[in-house]
């Protein structure tokens, strides 16, 4: 986050300061920093976890299925996406090209006649930038003869080693002031740790999300003392609209002092009525250390500092996380923190961190930090230098229980310190499985579109996607317009609609068009009703079957026939758009020239084969850097 003296940001329109940030995200974009950590090689026989990166012939490949790998053989070859390239009981996808550079953590060996090398280890062929790299596949003794291998293939034998290309030798610009990593087996010495399940100091709510369930017997005026937590004064609403004893309405009367949150739901302890079976989700401000993307904290179930997204809240409160990626930042100039998480969780999960010394966001590879497995994993980023204030944020990759936040350990010195935030731009986000880091794809932490477009924007997302919802999706919270409420609560800046074409009960000719304009402008109004002034960005339809053609001129009718009281509400053409060329099965610009149903094109590089909807990683940063662009060029110039 760019840190800017708050006593100019507080003059800047809303239309300076988007523009101010996401200059600043273009010229310190964090996946333009060369990472500190390079990926592991693939071994045989090893044991990977869905999200993992794995070096193979000179290709980057990300673990699609977690399994072990082969014992033999040469491993994962080609450029094959959604999963279909198989490796015993492990299944890849295609990344690109590696790029290998030193660093302080993984420094290769100078390969000689004779050496003894460990699966997984990294050997140089020539000091010189351009060198060859090779990894470890199987452990053994290098060639008694020659200079070393040049071969830039996979599965190459050299002595009793077998050895698997890398890619080409280079120094790290970071080098000097990049950090040590260490991994620990138990709590290291002289920490205070800092959990974001209880609050730096006691606090209190600052809203009520939404009522669970309305229970009976009430009257409008009735006091109702919540139970859940820890607090030293419990909180107390007040009823303010009932319906035949039904609660329709509250108010916070007193707000109570926590200690520990409680759980999402909260219930009735007592009241000063007869009502009975009240519940409630409230809404908790920040910790005041540390800065939450993408999530709302709700509590530390299980012993775990677990997230529920505000999605789940309208799914249904007290439901973990799934399916969700979570990041949260802060800063604090402590030299060598220490990171930390408990999980009762036995499906795996990883974890990346990212910090900026002054010069941007650089990512520490995820794949040299501890997986979560059932056990506590403890690690330590040392910098050089001593102190200095820097900008740290930990990125989670999704696990069916729910994503955890890890704990913080900073010596007694230190104190974490959050983000200005009258500088901070929020961003909520109403979409589908497209933004709601789908089960499917993508797989790595970072990649997921909110958390993308967020750093790309230098937007503080909160993501109220839910997968099998579209524009015109019946139902309750399938809605867009139903999650409305929620995500005003976050008290955004900015608010994103995206929707797609496969998840909608699509109805046929001319009801289609206008179930589709009704729904859009419904939730545009809902926005503006609900008090949003600020703009309003509306995003096409990715071009993944001929529907989306027609639905995403249906969506742009809605956008541009709808009234805003404040003219500030704007479109990203995705399906008619002329650039990108391709960007799914159908071509993205069928006007006279160019083609319906593409014969020659890159669908299956950034489309799920397993479905043929979904993006995959590399189609997720295709699709969120095509629409950042057009946002930076098109829209951010015209908001005032």
């Amino acid at each position: 986050m760019s840190q800017i003296n708050n006593s100019i940001n507080q003059f800047e329109t809303i239309g300076t300061k988007l523009r101010r940030h996401a200059e600043w995200a273009h010229t310190k974009n964090p996946f333009n920093k060369t990472p500190v950590c390079v990926c592991q090689p693939w071994q045989w026989g090893q044991t990977v976890q869905a999200g993992a990166r794995r070096v193979n012939g000179g290709n980057m490949y990300v673990c699609c299925a977690a399994g072990t790998t082969a014992s033999s053989g040469g491993g994962p070859t080609g450029i094959g996406f959604g999963g279909v390239i198989t490796d015993n009981t492990v299944y890849w996808e295609y990344v690109g090209a590696n790029t290998v550079v030193t660093d302080p953590n993984t420094q290769p060996i100078l390969w000689s006649q004779n050496t003894v090398t460990t699966s997984g280890q990294l050997l140089l062929v020539g000091t010189n930038s351009g060198g060859l790299v090779y990894g470890v596949v199987g452990g053994g003794t290098t060639s008694n003869t020659g200079t070393g291998p040049t071969s830039t293939s996979n599965n190459i034998t050299d002595g009793t080693a077998t050895l698997t290309f890398f890619g080409y030798y280079a120094p790290n610009p970071y080098m000097q002031t990049a950090p040590v990593g260490t991994l620990y087996t138990s709590e290291p010495s002289g920490y205070v740790l800092w959990s974001a399940s209880a609050p730096a100091k006691a606090t209190a709510p600052i809203g009520v999300m939404g009522i669970v369930t309305k229970g009976t017997g009430y009257n409008v005026g009735d006091l109702i003392t919540l139970t859940g937590g820890t607090f030293s004064t419990a909180c107390v609403l007040s009823v303010t609209s009932v319906l035949t004893g039904s609660v329709l309405g509250v108010s916070i009367s007193t707000a109570g002092l926590y200690t520990l949150f409680p759980q999402t739901t909260v219930s009735q302890g007592s009241t000063t009525g007869s009502g009975t079976s009240f519940q409630c989700t409230l809404i908790w401000p920040e910790p005041s250390w540390i800065h939450i993307n993408n999530g709302y904290l709700t509590g530390a179930a299980g012993g775990a500092n677990n997230f529920a997204s505000l999605e789940n809240m309208i799914t249904g409160p007290g439901v973990a996380a799934t399916t969700r990626h979570i990041s949260v930042q802060f800063k604090t100039d402590d030299p060598a923190p220490l990171f930390n998480w408990t999980s009762t969780s036995p499906s795996p999960s990883n974890m990346q961190i990212l910090y900026d010394d002054g010069s941007g966001w650089t990512h520490y590879n995820q794949d040299q930090l501890p997986y979560k497995s059932g056990v506590t994993g403890w690690y330590t980023l040392t910098f050089p230098g001593g102190r200095k204030p820097r900008n740290f944020k930990i990125e989670t990759f999704f696990d069916s229980l729910g994503a955890n936040l890890p704990q913080i350990g900073l010596g007694s010195v230190s104190i974490p310190q959050s983000l200005i935030d009258s500088d901070v731009i929020n961003c909520s986000v109403i979409t589908d499985s497209l933004f709601d880091g789908n089960p499917v794809s993508p797989f790595s932490c970072g990649f997921y579109f909110a958390n993308y477009v967020g750093y790309l924007m230098d937007w503080n997302i909160w993501d109220f996607s839910k997968g099998g919802t579209g524009y015109v999706n019946p139902g309750s919270y399938n809605t867009f317009g139903a999650r409305v409420s929620n995500a005003l609560a976050v008290n955004p800046q900015v608010v994103l609609l995206f929707g797609s074409t496969n998840d909608i009960n699509t109805p046929t000719g001319s009801s289609w068009q206008a179930s589709t304009i009704a729904n859009v402008q419904s939730t545009l109004t809902s926005l503006r009703t609900g008090g949003f002034t600020g703009p309003i960005i509306v995003w096409g339809v990715t071009s993944v079957s001929a529907s989306a053609l027609v639905q995403e001129q249906f969506v742009q009718s809605a956008v541009n026939s709808w009234v805003d009281p404040f003219q500030n509400t704007w479109f990203v053409p995705f399906s008619n758009a002329a650039i990108p060329p391709i960007m799914g099965t159908y071509n993205n610009n069928p006007t006279p020239g160019g083609l319906s149903l593409s014969s020659i094109n890159n669908f299956n590089k950034y489309i799920n084969g397993s479905d043929n909807v979904h993006p995959l990683e590399m189609g997720v940063k295709l699709q969120a850097e095509y629409a950042v662009n057009y946002m930076r060029e098109f829209i951010l110039p015209n908001i005032l």
